[in-house]
């Protein structure tokens, strides 16, 4: 799982074609950025080839989201590849470009020093708290994290069962009785 990264030529980094810090992919190595939310044009940065010659990071954005497009596109032939070769149906081994940021990821912040955890803080400490909400749910984790950065809370409406909280509230009671 740690070696499954794409080729090079499909890896993108973050500053490339401009660094965008408000995109939870920014800051990885062996992890590449998304480009296909490029938002407005309009708030790019602007920079200038020469004193008056501004610089167009319309082609350069293409690519990066073409690079998505054909990151997806190899995953999809590197399964069919291992089914057609070798009779491999396991599904597990067929998504593997799809679970490997998440073992990347870990792979790049335990290997890169304190420097790394520094770094990398809010994806650990989000990551963290999000399975430990899990564990304490009877739902399974699938349903919680669908892809990398990607936490089912972030694509749907904002609405918390505090059943769990009243359990808590409950049990403590109980206890409290008891003694």
């Amino acid at each position: 799982m740690l070696t499954a990264q794409y080729p090079d030529d499909l890896m993108t980094s973050a500053d490339d074609p401009f660094p965008r810090s408000d995109y939870p992919d920014e800051n990885w190595f062996s992890v590449p950025a998304d480009w296909t939310s490029v938002g407005n044009a309009t708030q790019w940065p602007q920079a200038f080839r020469g004193s008056d010659e501004p610089v167009d990071y319309t082609p350069r954005v293409r690519t990066m989201v073409r690079r998505f497009y054909l990151r997806t596109h190899f995953s999809a032939c590197y399964a069919e590849q291992l089914h057609l070769l070798h009779g491999d149906a396991d599904l597990s081994r067929a998504t593997l470009f799809l679970d490997a940021p998440y073992y990347l990821k870990f792979h790049e912040t335990i290997c890169g020093g304190w420097t790394s955890w520094v770094e990398h803080a809010s994806w650990i400490r989000e990551t963290y708290w999000r399975l430990r909400t899990v564990a304490d749910q009877t739902t399974s984790k699938e349903s919680l994290i669908i892809g990398p950065n990607v936490y089912r809370g972030n694509v749907e409406p904002a609405v918390r069962d505090l059943g769990i909280l009243n359990e808590k509230l409950r049990s403590g009671d109980a206890d409290d009785e008891s003694d």
